[in-house]
């Protein structure tokens, strides 16, 4: 016989279970908001050096993400080593688990929007996408603030809508009209509107503004600066290249800031140098910008070019095929090897490289008349000849000279000459840089 335990009396309806499965789903939210919120706050301090005030205006970009290593010990740490090291494809990674990890901090996503849009050289698609991305992400963070704004106003004008673009703008303009970066965009989108009157007056008024804030807006001025460039480069190219100067020294200037993008400015300058035959100056200018930015393959392109202009053209391979590798698809790069491919009798090489650049629907009739010519001088006249009536299709109205040398290689054909192609690099222009620039 035994006594048994008496139940503890409940009244109906009292009991409290310890945990309710209804409510499971936020114990487990719980930490996934928590944690990543204190590690944001926890390195509040190291993030802002680099986007802190610098950050309210507008800023660039690239192409497909790696991944980002997980979990960041210190993301403002890695964030600045990013920088300095040059490595900016990284940078941007961090920055855009930063920004995931803090969807409300506008500053990071303007900023992500600005590298990925300047680094784009106006080219670069999936960068420009990417780039349209992060600046709606910036108008979600913050509608009242101008800084997704104006990051949408400048994607949009670099990827070729600047009448759509100017809507964004206006509206930054509305938030804050002294804004010098919301200045220099908008003149930039004016002159991309033939509109250079207003252009000019609005990028004065940016330059002005910047000089006098405390501390100095350098992004605004160095881009101001740039615009002032392009909008001078439209009477007269190699006027421009002053303006390009200051908007270099604006960007580079001590203290060192790597975030302020600098390459995009680089490359149009070192263009006006290699025009006025200032060869070495050219070589130091992308040195130096090729330390700030490893991971851009249009300043390895430049490198390259300049080396082919002052007869080197064993160094001219050596960053071509940096470019290569650095995108395999640059057109740029790709051409430039099949030319020295071909001054080199590689004939093969010549005609496997530059039909690589017809395959990505080159619109050059001189890619056209390079390919025609490797074929010809491997006895294959009988793809010459498609070829170069083809490259004839695509000769602007006025190229006599394109067109005399398509003509020629026609009639040459089958005839063993080795003919050598005009190089496009003997056609750059301080405005357009080999077309390495925005539309």
């Amino acid at each position: 016989m035994y006594l048994k335990t008496p139940k503890r009396y409940t009244a109906k309806g009292s009991r409290r279970p310890l945990l309710n499965f209804r409510w499971l789903w936020l114990y487990l939210l719980a930490p996934l908001i928590l944690i990543p919120a204190v590690l944001i706050w926890d390195y509040r301090d190291s993030l802002s050096q680099i986007v802190g005030d610098r950050v309210n205006k507008v800023v660039i970009s690239l192409s497909t993400p790696t991944p980002v290593p997980t979990p960041m010990q210190d993301p403002g740490k890695e964030l600045q080593d990013a920088f300095q090291a040059g490595r900016v494809n990284k940078a941007i990674d961090i920055l855009r688990a930063v920004g995931d990890a803090a969807p409300n901090e506008v500053s990071v996503h303007s900023l992500v929007t600005t590298m990925l849009t300047l680094r784009s050289y106006g080219t670069n698609k999936p960068m420009l996408d990417e780039a349209v991305k992060a600046a709606q992400q910036a108008i979600n963070a913050n509608p009242e603030a101008p800084n997704g704004w104006i990051s949408m106003a400048l994607v949009l004008d670099w990827d070729g809508k600047p009448q759509e673009a100017l809507s964004y703008a206006m509206r930054a303009k509305d938030f804050n009209d002294k804004d010098p970066m919301v200045l220099a965009v908008m003149a930039e989108i004016y002159q991309d509107l033939q509109k250079s009157d207003l252009a000019t007056k609005m990028v004065d008024d940016a330059i002005a503004i910047a000089k006098v804030a405390q501390p100095i807006d350098r992004l605004a001025l160095s881009h101001a600066y740039y615009v002032k460039a392009l909008i001078v480069s439209a009477t007269n190219g190699q006027d421009a290249v002053a303006d390009y100067e200051r908007a270099w020294r604006a960007a580079t200037s001590d203290p060192p800031d790597p975030a302020i993008p600098a390459g995009y400015i680089a490359q149009y300058l070192a263009v006006g140098y290699r025009n006025a035959l200032q060869l070495d100056k050219a070589v130091d200018l992308l040195v130096a910008a090729i330390q700030r930015d490893q991971d851009d393959p249009i300043l390895q392109y430049q490198l390259g070019s300049v080396y082919f202009t002052k007869g080197d053209p064993n160094k001219a391979r050596t960053y071509a095929e940096k470019c290569r590798d650095l995108d395999p698809q640059q057109i740029k790069c790709l051409r430039l090897l099949a030319i020295l491919f071909y001054r080199d009798a590689n004939w093969p090489q010549a005609l496997e490289t530059i039909n690589k650049v017809i395959a990505l629907d080159s619109k050059d009739p001189n890619d056209y008349l390079l390919s025609g010519l490797s074929s010809t001088n491997l006895q294959q006249c009988n793809v010459a000849v498609g070829v170069f009536q083809t490259g004839l299709t695509l000769v602007e109205p006025g190229d006599d000279k394109m067109r005399a040398s398509l003509e020629d290689a026609l009639r040459a054909c089958g005839a063993g000459s080795n003919l050598i192609p005009p190089t496009p690099i003997a056609g750059d222009s301080i405005a357009t840089p080999d077309a390495t620039a925005k539309p």
